[in-house]
């Protein structure tokens, strides 16, 4: 079963190419929420070695968005953020440094290839355009389908267990709470993100979820807190690249 979640003011499916910096900001920080969250599944039942977690989580997060999302939403998402992949050349490290969450879970070349052959896999007619934009070729995409049902088998026995957990009352929900450094827009945006993932499914142990200033521009996932935090500062970076792009 599919659920929508339900975004405030609807801003995450405003294209980056209108030039809505909340959008872009909005787009990047659920982006970043998603693939840290898929950090605490992975961690809550103990599903992967170290040694492929930034991949699991990336293919996970991408999972969740096709699981979650509306067409129309996933594909602008995906448009917004590109799965979080950032090129060392762009632009906008001509005004900021690269953050402290791409130092850490910044997508490769070869990686963000694989997320966007997944995502067009598991909607090839819809997705066209999109992968088409996002640099998917045309040999790349005979195996998209094949490469999607793949992770679909590897990751929707994992949601489904998740929603079990919930539906049988085992779970605990997310807790989300933000500081008064927290953007009002971006606090409720993601107040309802969590709220509808509570509706969908639970871990099977507590995780908060936090928007803090931290100093650092980042977004992590602290498994020895059970606490997932999006630094304040790392939505200001997003604002500042979102401006860079369009000057």
């Amino acid at each position: 079963m599919r659920y929508i979640l339900i975004l405030c003011l609807t801003l995450v499916a405003t294209p980056l190419r209108a030039h809505n910096t909340d959008a872009h900001v909005i787009s990047n920080m659920l982006a970043a929420f998603y693939h840290v969250l898929s950090h605490a599944v992975i961690d809550k039942l103990a599903l992967s070695s170290s040694a492929n977690s930034e991949r699991d989580a990336s293919m996970l997060s991408v999972m969740l968005i096709h699981r979650f999302y509306e067409e129309n939403a996933a594909a602008d998402h995906a448009t917004d953020t590109n799965f979080g992949f950032v090129d060392k050349n762009d632009i906008r490290f001509q005004v900021s440094d690269p953050s402290d969450y791409w130092r850490a879970h910044g997508t490769s070349v070869s990686l963000f290839n694989d997320l966007v052959c997944v995502f067009y896999g598991g909607n090839p007619v819809e997705r066209n355009t999109l992968s088409n934009a996002l640099g998917l070729s045309e040999r790349r995409k005979k195996t998209c389908v094949t490469e999607f049902e793949r992770a679909f088998d590897d990751w929707e026995p994992v949601l489904d267990e998740l929603e079990v957990i919930r539906a049988r009352g085992r779970g605990e929900p997310l807790q989300f709470r933000a500081d008064r450094t927290a953007d009002p827009v971006h606090a409720e945006v993601l107040r309802h993100e969590v709220w509808a993932l509570n509706k969908a499914l639970q871990l099977p142990a507590p995780v908060d979820v936090t928007m803090r200033a931290c100093n650092r521009e980042n977004v992590s996932y602290m498994a020895d807190r059970s606490e997932i935090v999006i630094c304040t500062e790392y939505l200001a970076y997003l604002a500042i690249s979102a401006e860079a792009l369009h000057d």
